[in-house]
């Protein structure tokens, strides 16, 4: 027990999709029985998945933390700095002043940041890094030229939504997408639906290159050769958030945290890393052929399944593993298409594809359901489920809190 309250501390680091809706898991779950602190920087949370429109459309992709967390949980503006599991203390920086918060239990969700894999000069070269560069690259995207040319660099999901966005959003530039390959996780029917919607959507395709670096004016290729450009955008995904030398923690080549099959830490039975930063071993995703991709989808189970996990400590009840199984990878290609490809619980695609405004829908439709969800838990805990995750016995939850609106 802490010295401040005779109430066990659960304390969430970290404010993104995975954070949240475990902090309001928990804080429906336990009700009174235990104190439940977050600690994030800033009050809001950053839709992440809609940050292409940020930057496209100039969308508003920043939603009021008081609106989306249980009223029960207490909240710290601050930034995590390290973790220290043999005093069970998390170190934070708070106005300048660095201090220490003690836990009983903690779930480390300090999610992901931008994956900076090649030297990139010049305003617009990191965009997608915040919604701040997000919101300056739109202002910029607006004074442009007709004819102007803006090229995203990346292959995956990040650059492929930005780059249909900003040529559905601003038909008079020339976008182009260049790569080395395309959408690499997708195969056969999939890839060849969504190549043609990226052609429909004014994106020019310019796979098999390799770029090896950004400048203000100039995109650089390993062959020696360099083109011209107005904006060039770096849309390489994410790594795992960095965790410096005062986290004693340990973590695998990719900077990942490897977990366990209940989601503890290897060798700590009272800390849990869930989200982007989590590692889970193999045997825990569908048919154990698979890892866990970083997104909202495969964090929030993570961060659900954490909570019940403490959940059951507090209680006294046995631990249970983690399962989960891929359904589908669902890609925006502007608004008005969409390409939702049906997977294996591997994450193997099956061939099975929707694509067009159908396709849009489905993915408007799940990129909705991410925020419902977790406002859906600041009410009724528990309600949120997941692919693959086994029938388990429902755990007690306090009456849902009257909130204001």
């Amino acid at each position: 027990m802490t010295q401040e309250t005779a109430k066990p501390t659960v304390l969430v680091a970290g404010g993104g999709y995975a954070g949240l809706l475990a902090a309001n898991r928990l804080a429906g779950k336990l009700g009174d029985s235990a104190r439940i602190v977050l600690v994030t920087l800033g009050d809001t949370l950053t839709d992440r998945i809609r940050l292409h429109e940020a930057a496209a459309r100039g969308k508003n992709v920043e939603h009021a933390l008081t609106r989306l967390l249980n009223p029960a949980i207490e909240r710290i503006d601050a930034r995590v700095l390290g973790v220290n599991p043999g005093a069970r203390q998390v170190t934070i920086e708070q106005g300048g002043a660095e201090q220490q918060l003690r836990y009983d239990w903690l779930v480390l969700a300090l999610g992901s940041r931008f994956a900076q894999t090649m030297p990139a000069q010049g305003a617009h070269a990191l965009a997608l890094t915040s919604p701040r560069s997000a919101h300056a690259l739109y202002r910029t995207l607006r004074g442009l030229p007709k004819g102007a040319r803006v090229a995203v660099v990346g292959g995956g999901l990040t650059a492929i939504e930005l780059s249909s966005e900003i040529a559905e959003a601003h038909p008079r530039l020339r976008v182009a997408l260049i790569s080395r390959d395309l959408a690499p996780g997708l195969r056969g029917p999939a890839q060849q639906q969504l190549k043609r919607a990226l052609e429909k959507s004014g994106v020019q395709l310019e796979l098999g290159k390799r770029v090896t670096a950004l400048t203000t004016d100039a995109v650089h290729f390993a062959d020696g050769s360099q083109q011209e450009v107005t904006v060039s955008v770096l849309a390489s995904g994410f790594s795992p958030a960095a965790l410096g030398e005062h986290f004693q923690l340990p973590v695998d080549v990719q900077g990942r945290v490897p977990v366990d099959a209940q989601l503890r830490v290897q060798g700590l039975d009272n800390v849990f890393a869930v989200g982007d930063l989590a590692a889970p071993p193999a045997g825990t995703i569908g048919n154990g052929l698979s890892s866990t991709r970083m997104a909202c989808a495969t964090a929030m189970p993570l961060g659900a399944h954490a909570a019940d996990q403490i959940v059951r400590a507090v209680q006294g009840q046995a631990l249970v593993p983690y399962r989960y199984s891929y359904i589908v990878q669902c890609i925006s290609v502007g608004r008005r298409q969409g390409i939702v490809a049906s997977v294996n619980a591997d994450d193997q695609p099956t061939g099975r594809v929707l694509s067009g405004r159908t396709g849009a829908l489905v993915k408007e439709l799940i990129c909705r359901f991410v925020l419902a969800a977790i406002r859906l838990e600041r009410m009724f805990a528990g309600l949120y489920a997941w692919p693959g995750r086994r029938a388990l016995p429902r755990l007690p939850s306090a009456t849902p809190t009257s909130l204001p609106r």
